[in-house]
């Protein structure tokens, strides 16, 4: 009798060994010997059947036959707002890249030197690394990319452009400066929106270690509310009453 898990590899199915125990062949000119030899345990299909799954998964899951796969290459157009131009737009720049990147599998190749512990050949390794230095130099500026000529360590070129535009604290003050000078709730705007975007800059500024007193936020916040003072103002009642109230 043929191995069980010969038949198995070969497309034949639990249900049709099933049927053949229960049924034999329909014919009945079979001998008796023939119809014997088709008859098998539950224990002997059960182990033909883990036997046939385990070669199977060993098969495709073979460590000799596993590669770091990535999609095919293509780098997109890139707008001239997306690309790094200075610190004003590097916040988006990076996170633009990132997302770009992980979708590419290239990511380790600016978090580590030569892509860290990936498995690829030497080869491979070098037109991956190849890859990344021509997607990163197509996002930035001209200007910026001619610094990137020739350097040929990708974490230095990525560490560079960090140093360079992702850490100019004067500029994060200035900037979180100008939108609380921006922000002001006129007739129309949406409440909870305001109260977000509010929040948001107070919480921006507890980053920049600047700390504010409940008083001064509160004056801050109203003042935000445009021509609270003035009578006419919808406005006007609800300043009056906050503002007449006892000090605690």
């Amino acid at each position: 009798m043929p191995p069980l898990k010969d038949k198995l590899v070969n497309n034949v199915t639990e249900d049709d060994l099933l049927k053949d125990k229960m049924f034999g062949h329909s014919s009945a000119n079979e001998n008796e010997s023939q119809h014997s030899q088709l008859m098998y345990t539950k224990a002997e299909v059960d182990a033909a059947i883990a036997a046939a799954i385990k070669a199977n998964l060993s098969q495709m899951f073979n460590h000799e036959n596993y590669k770091y796969t990535t999609p095919p290459f293509d780098i997109r157009k890139f707008h001239d707002h997306e690309r790094l131009s200075s610190n004003k737009n590097f916040k988006l720049w990076k996170t633009m890249v990132q997302v770009d990147l992980r979708a590419l599998m290239l990511l380790p190749f600016i978090e580590e030197e030569n892509g860290g512990d990936i498995e690829v050949t030497e080869e491979r390794r070098c037109m991956l690394k190849a890859q990344t230095m021509q997607y990163l130099r197509s996002s930035v500026s001209r200007n910026i990319s001619a610094t990137l000529q020739n350097v040929s360590s990708l974490c230095v070129a990525f560490s560079s452009l960090l140093k360079l535009y992702g850490s100019n604290k004067t500029q994060d003050d200035v900037e979180l400066y100008s939108r609380t000078e921006r922000l002001h709730f006129k007739p129309g705007y949406d409440p909870a929106r305001f109260v977000s975007d509010f929040n948001l800059l107070v919480t921006e500024y507890k980053e920049q270690e600047v700390q504010f007193s409940e008083n001064f936020l509160r004056s801050m916040f109203l003042s935000k509310i445009t021509s609270i003072r003035d009578p006419s103002s919808p406005y006007f009642a609800w300043y009056h009453t906050i503002t007449s109230l006892p000090k605690k």
